[in-house]
């Protein structure tokens, strides 16, 4: 068994892999997510109300406080537990 050595060639100023195209589509992209944050989501009906981040929902399996919403509807979260997977609702607060 012999070893080759690999050699990466040092890349030169002003030289990138990423063709203008996709530096364009990247930037496009960049900006249609910021509109859409800022002047979408805010009147959606989804997003009216607004939860307490910092009232997390602990897993009711393993009482960690992380985890990711799934669902919502008017009353309710469905929350899944980052650490085990357990799946369990959140009572919303009223605003």
């Amino acid at each position: 068994m012999t070893e080759f050595p690999i050699h990466f060639e040092d890349r030169r100023a002003g030289q990138s892999k990423i063709s203008k195209r996709e530096i364009l589509k990247a930037m496009l992209n960049l900006l249609r997510v910021a509109f859409r944050r800022c002047f979408v989501l805010p009147w959606s009906g989804k997003y009216r109300q607004i939860v307490n981040p910092l009232a997390a929902a602990e897993c009711k399996h393993c009482q960690s406080l992380h985890s990711m919403e799934l669902a919502r509807n008017d009353t309710l979260t469905r929350r899944k537990c980052l650490h085990c997977g357990y799946q369990f609702d959140q009572k919303l607060e009223a605003a």
